[in-house]
Protein backbone atom coordinates (compact mmCIF):
# COMPACT_ATOMS: atom_id res chain seq x y z
CA UNK A 1 0.00 0.00 0.00
CA UNK A 2 2.90 2.35 0.57
CA UNK A 3 3.39 2.48 -3.20
CA UNK A 4 0.16 4.46 -3.56
CA UNK A 5 1.79 7.28 -1.59
CA UNK A 6 4.92 7.15 -3.74
CA UNK A 7 2.75 7.33 -6.85
CA UNK A 8 0.82 10.30 -5.44
CA UNK A 9 4.04 12.05 -4.42
CA UNK A 10 5.32 11.74 -7.98
CA UNK A 11 2.35 13.82 -9.21
CA UNK A 12 2.90 16.69 -6.76
CA UNK A 13 5.00 19.82 -6.87
CA UNK A 14 6.86 19.51 -3.56
CA UNK A 15 8.50 22.38 -1.69
CA UNK A 16 9.76 22.85 1.84
CA UNK A 17 10.22 25.92 4.00
CA UNK A 18 13.17 26.74 6.23
CA UNK A 19 11.65 25.06 9.29
CA UNK A 20 12.90 21.68 8.05
CA UNK A 21 11.27 18.32 7.40
CA UNK A 22 9.08 16.24 9.68
CA UNK A 23 9.11 12.75 8.20
CA UNK A 24 8.90 9.92 10.71
CA UNK A 25 10.33 6.42 10.59
CA UNK A 26 8.31 3.29 11.28
CA UNK A 27 10.14 2.93 14.62
CA UNK A 28 9.26 6.51 15.63
CA UNK A 29 5.61 5.95 14.79
CA UNK A 30 5.52 2.69 16.74
CA UNK A 31 7.13 4.41 19.73
CA UNK A 32 4.45 7.12 19.63
CA UNK A 33 1.70 4.51 19.54
CA UNK A 34 3.13 2.66 22.53
CA UNK A 35 3.79 5.82 24.53
CA UNK A 36 0.28 7.16 23.98
CA UNK A 37 -1.64 3.85 23.88
CA UNK A 38 -3.10 4.52 20.44
CA UNK A 39 -3.29 2.66 17.15
CA UNK A 40 -2.67 4.98 14.21
CA UNK A 41 -4.31 4.16 10.84
CA UNK A 42 -1.95 2.25 8.57
CA UNK A 43 -2.27 4.60 5.60
CA UNK A 44 -1.65 7.62 7.86
CA UNK A 45 1.57 6.05 9.11
CA UNK A 46 2.62 5.48 5.50
CA UNK A 47 1.85 9.12 4.73
CA UNK A 48 4.10 10.21 7.60
CA UNK A 49 6.94 8.06 6.27
CA UNK A 50 6.66 9.19 2.63
CA UNK A 51 5.30 12.76 2.63
CA UNK A 52 5.50 13.93 6.24
CA UNK A 53 3.95 17.00 7.81
CA UNK A 54 2.86 19.49 5.19
CA UNK A 55 0.31 21.76 3.54
CA UNK A 56 -1.76 20.22 0.74
CA UNK A 57 -2.87 22.59 -2.03
CA UNK A 58 -2.19 25.53 0.32
CA UNK A 59 -5.48 24.50 1.92
CA UNK A 60 -5.18 21.59 4.38
CA UNK A 61 -2.43 21.16 6.95
CA UNK A 62 -1.69 17.54 7.91
CA UNK A 63 0.56 16.84 10.89
CA UNK A 64 2.61 13.81 11.77
CA UNK A 65 1.95 12.67 15.35
CA UNK A 66 3.94 14.30 18.13
CA UNK A 67 3.60 15.12 21.79
CA UNK A 68 3.49 18.78 20.81
CA UNK A 69 0.48 18.05 18.60
CA UNK A 70 -1.23 16.27 21.51
CA UNK A 71 -0.74 19.30 23.76
CA UNK A 72 -2.08 21.65 21.08
CA UNK A 73 -5.05 19.38 20.52
CA UNK A 74 -5.79 19.25 24.23
CA UNK A 75 -6.05 23.03 24.39
CA UNK A 76 -8.14 23.38 21.22
CA UNK A 77 -10.53 20.52 21.96
CA UNK A 78 -10.91 21.73 25.54
CA UNK A 79 -11.82 25.19 24.29
CA UNK A 80 -14.46 23.72 21.96
CA UNK A 81 -16.06 21.72 24.78
CA UNK A 82 -16.09 24.77 27.05
CA UNK A 83 -17.73 26.79 24.28
CA UNK A 84 -20.51 24.24 23.80
CA UNK A 85 -21.16 24.13 27.54
CA UNK A 86 -21.14 27.91 27.85
CA UNK A 87 -23.50 28.44 24.90
CA UNK A 88 -25.71 25.32 24.72
CA UNK A 89 -27.96 24.84 21.72
CA UNK A 90 -31.63 24.04 21.96
CA UNK A 91 -30.81 20.40 21.25
CA UNK A 92 -29.41 18.91 24.45
CA UNK A 93 -28.71 15.52 22.85
CA UNK A 94 -26.79 17.16 20.03
CA UNK A 95 -24.55 18.97 22.49
CA UNK A 96 -23.86 15.81 24.53
CA UNK A 97 -23.08 13.78 21.42
CA UNK A 98 -20.74 16.49 20.15
CA UNK A 99 -18.91 16.70 23.48
CA UNK A 100 -18.53 12.91 23.58
CA UNK A 101 -17.13 13.00 20.05
CA UNK A 102 -14.62 15.70 20.96
CA UNK A 103 -13.54 13.79 24.06
CA UNK A 104 -12.67 10.89 21.72
CA UNK A 105 -10.95 13.00 19.06
CA UNK A 106 -7.42 12.74 17.75
CA UNK A 107 -6.59 15.76 15.61
CA UNK A 108 -4.31 15.28 12.60
CA UNK A 109 -5.19 18.23 10.38
CA UNK A 110 -6.41 21.80 10.14
CA UNK A 111 -7.71 24.27 7.59
CA UNK A 112 -6.97 27.93 8.18
CA UNK A 113 -7.07 28.77 11.85
CA UNK A 114 -10.63 27.72 12.60
CA UNK A 115 -11.31 24.21 11.31
CA UNK A 116 -10.03 20.92 12.68
CA UNK A 117 -9.82 17.49 11.04
CA UNK A 118 -9.75 14.53 13.41
CA UNK A 119 -10.49 10.87 14.00
CA UNK A 120 -13.12 9.52 16.36
CA UNK A 121 -11.05 7.04 18.36
CA UNK A 122 -14.18 5.12 19.39
CA UNK A 123 -14.66 3.87 15.83
CA UNK A 124 -11.53 1.79 15.15
CA UNK A 125 -12.08 -1.36 13.13
CA UNK A 126 -9.62 -4.16 12.45
CA UNK A 127 -11.20 -4.65 9.02
CA UNK A 128 -9.80 -1.37 7.67
CA UNK A 129 -7.48 -0.41 10.55
CA UNK A 130 -8.89 3.09 10.62
CA UNK A 131 -11.38 5.47 12.26
CA UNK A 132 -14.18 7.80 11.20
CA UNK A 133 -12.78 11.13 9.96
CA UNK A 134 -14.55 14.36 10.95
CA UNK A 135 -14.28 18.04 10.14
CA UNK A 136 -15.39 20.71 12.63
CA UNK A 137 -15.28 24.46 13.17
CA UNK A 138 -13.41 24.95 16.42
CA UNK A 139 -14.26 28.66 16.77
CA UNK A 140 -18.06 28.21 16.86
CA UNK A 141 -18.76 24.58 17.84
CA UNK A 142 -21.90 25.63 19.68
CA UNK A 143 -23.65 26.40 16.38
CA UNK A 144 -21.56 24.66 13.73
CA UNK A 145 -21.97 20.98 12.91
CA UNK A 146 -19.28 18.37 12.62
CA UNK A 147 -19.09 16.79 9.18
CA UNK A 148 -18.31 13.14 8.54
CA UNK A 149 -15.70 12.88 5.76
CA UNK A 150 -15.06 9.13 5.53
CA UNK A 151 -12.69 6.52 6.96
CA UNK A 152 -9.93 5.89 4.43
CA UNK A 153 -7.07 8.33 4.97
CA UNK A 154 -5.57 7.87 1.51
CA UNK A 155 -8.95 8.59 -0.07
CA UNK A 156 -9.27 11.64 2.18
CA UNK A 157 -6.01 13.02 0.77
CA UNK A 158 -6.71 12.01 -2.83
CA UNK A 159 -10.42 12.80 -3.07
CA UNK A 160 -10.94 15.53 -0.47
CA UNK A 161 -7.66 17.46 -0.43
CA UNK A 162 -6.75 17.00 -4.10
CA UNK A 163 -10.16 16.09 -5.49
CA UNK A 164 -13.70 17.38 -5.65
CA UNK A 165 -15.12 15.82 -2.48
CA UNK A 166 -14.48 19.04 -0.54
CA UNK A 167 -16.75 20.90 -2.98
CA UNK A 168 -19.54 18.42 -2.25
CA UNK A 169 -19.16 18.16 1.54
CA UNK A 170 -18.13 21.70 2.48
CA UNK A 171 -19.28 24.02 -0.30
CA UNK A 172 -19.04 27.12 1.88
CA UNK A 173 -15.28 26.62 2.24
CA UNK A 174 -14.83 26.27 -1.50
CA UNK A 175 -17.00 29.25 -2.41
CA UNK A 176 -15.43 31.17 -5.28
CA UNK A 177 -13.31 28.19 -6.35
CA UNK A 178 -13.83 25.46 -8.91
CA UNK A 179 -12.25 22.03 -9.42
CA UNK A 180 -10.07 23.63 -12.10
CA UNK A 181 -8.42 25.68 -9.34
CA UNK A 182 -7.05 22.59 -7.58
CA UNK A 183 -3.27 22.78 -7.30
CA UNK A 184 -1.27 19.59 -6.87
CA UNK A 185 1.23 21.07 -4.46
CA UNK A 186 2.67 19.85 -1.18
CA UNK A 187 4.63 22.20 1.09
CA UNK A 188 6.62 20.42 3.79
CA UNK A 189 7.33 22.03 7.15
CA UNK A 190 8.20 21.12 10.72
CA UNK A 191 5.19 21.45 13.02
CA UNK A 192 7.27 21.86 16.18
CA UNK A 193 8.60 25.12 14.71
CA UNK A 194 5.72 26.34 12.57
CA UNK A 195 2.71 24.72 14.26
CA UNK A 196 -0.55 26.39 13.14
CA UNK A 197 1.37 29.33 11.64
CA UNK A 198 -0.94 29.62 8.66
CA UNK A 199 0.44 32.89 7.33
CA UNK A 200 3.98 31.52 7.27
CA UNK A 201 2.99 28.29 5.53
CA UNK A 202 1.12 30.17 2.81
CA UNK A 203 3.56 33.09 2.51
CA UNK A 204 4.66 32.04 -0.98
CA UNK A 205 1.09 32.71 -2.21
CA UNK A 206 -0.31 36.18 -2.78
CA UNK A 207 -3.66 34.98 -1.44
CA UNK A 208 -4.51 35.27 2.22
CA UNK A 209 -6.20 32.50 4.25
CA UNK A 210 -9.50 34.37 3.85
CA UNK A 211 -9.26 34.04 0.07
CA UNK A 212 -9.61 30.28 0.45
CA UNK A 213 -12.87 30.84 2.29
CA UNK A 214 -14.58 32.84 -0.42
CA UNK A 215 -13.49 36.10 1.27
CA UNK A 216 -15.77 35.25 4.14
CA UNK A 217 -13.57 34.92 7.24
CA UNK A 218 -14.92 32.41 9.76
Amino acid sequence: MINQWRQLLATLEVTEDDSGLEILSEDELTAFEIQNNITLPTDYKEFCQILGTGCLWDLVLIFCPSNYLLETQKDMIGAMIDQIRRYPSQDFNRDIEYINLLNSAFMFGEVGESRLIFWDLRTYSESDKSYDIYWADWETPECGERIFIGRNFFEFVRDFCYGTKSFDLIPELMEGLSPEDIEYTFSRFNSSIRMLDWDAICSREERSPDDWQGNNPA
